[in-house]
């Protein structure tokens, strides 16, 4: 399975949903900043051909979303995905929802950086979360606050978060 390293989990992936799959990161739009697909499937292959022969660098959307949304639809033989679950795009892809990975709309990222967020907020049936780090990645994450970030690193990023109080003299990172 591959995740962007900004990409948070908040409980655990079930294999049975997680497998060879992509998300829907808004309607009809496929992203590639968490997927997986078993060893050996073509998709893959696909994907490395495709980077292989049209990589821009300068790019980041070309190589990642774009590239996701091009490749998956083609080897499917669709048009668009609808925004539907479960969607399999053919027998040996699904579609993953957005409340599974994306429960806010990537033009509403800093909602990640709220403070007292409700507990009917749709980020508590989300399996993980991606703040869209090239958007967020200079918003602070207040140490110690009921911003919705922080708690989630608190909570699901021990590790990382004490390292980072540990090596900061400020009171965000």
């Amino acid at each position: 399975m591959h995740t962007d390293d900004s990409v948070a989990t908040l409980k655990p992936l079930d294999a049975d949903i997680f497998w060879n799959f992509v998300p829907e990161e808004d309607d009809g739009v496929l992203t590639g900043s968490a997927f997986h697909f078993e060893k050996g499937h073509p998709i893959i292959r696909k994907m490395m051909t495709y980077l292989a022969s049209s990589y821009h660098p300068k790019e980041w959307a070309y190589s990642g979303p774009a590239m996701i949304q091009s490749v998956v639809l083609k080897y499917c033989r669709k048009k668009l995905p609808e925004p539907t679950y479960p969607l399999f795009l053919c027998p040996e892809i699904k579609v993953l929802p957005k409340k599974y990975l994306y429960p806010y709309k990537f033009a509403d990222w800093k909602r990640f950086f709220l403070t007292n967020v409700s507990s009917s907020d749709p980020i508590f049936e989300s399996y993980a979360v991606h703040p869209y780090n090239k958007l967020s990645k200079k918003e602070p994450i207040l140490v110690g606050s009921d911003q919705l970030y922080s708690q989630i690193a608190r909570v699901h990023c021990p590790l990382t978060y004490a390292h980072a109080v540990a090596d900061l003299e400020v009171d965000f990172f």
